[in-house]
């Protein structure tokens, strides 16, 4: 079991705890498996994938700093969904998405493209429900992604001032 908390990661395996620190960042704010069992993590100021080896070492690939050389203009990654083959960083400013499974080059860089959605005001959080990804965006309400579109659902606009969770 994988616990993200404000001082990196814990992991349970029924017996023993075991830490891992991240080494870009301390808080894991969300995670989500992949159908092939990778695991992706939500940070403060950033996002990546936990690679695994035998003996239970886990180390960190940030796909941020490893796409992106500037400083994030994010804060923290909320939500961390799977759907539709995509993996999705949910923050308040965006939402990156690439698809899966991730891709690296011989020197492990990640082949992979990174897109971003941007609000209008400013994101609240998501879900993923049936293969789909739903965002709430502050002032507008609910909303469906459809590829790099959002879309008002019907009677989302209820939730323009009101927080779901």
């Amino acid at each position: 079991m994988y616990f993200g908390c404000n001082y990196g990661l814990k992991t349970y395996d029924g017996k023993n705890w075991r830490s891992f620190n991240i080494p870009n960042t301390t808080i894991i704010r969300s995670m989500a498996a992949g159908d092939d069992g990778l695991v992706f993590y939500g940070a403060e100021s950033d996002f990546g994938a936990m690679l695994s080896d035998d003996q239970g070492n886990i180390k960190f690939y940030s796909i941020y700093l490893n796409k992106f050389k500037d400083e994030p203009d994010f804060s923290s990654v909320w939500k961390t969904l799977i759907a539709d083959d995509k993996v999705y960083f949910q923050t308040f400013e965006k939402i990156f998405y690439c698809d899966l499974p991730l891709k690296f080059d011989q020197n492990d860089s990640l082949v992979n493209e990174i897109k971003t959605i941007l609000p209008e005001t400013l994101f609240h959080l998501s879900f993923s429900v049936n293969d789909k990804i739903y965002i709430r965006e502050w002032e507008k309400g609910l909303h469906v992604l459809n590829g790099d579109q959002k879309e008002l659902i019907p009677g989302g606009e209820q939730f323009a001032l009101s927080r779901l969770y």
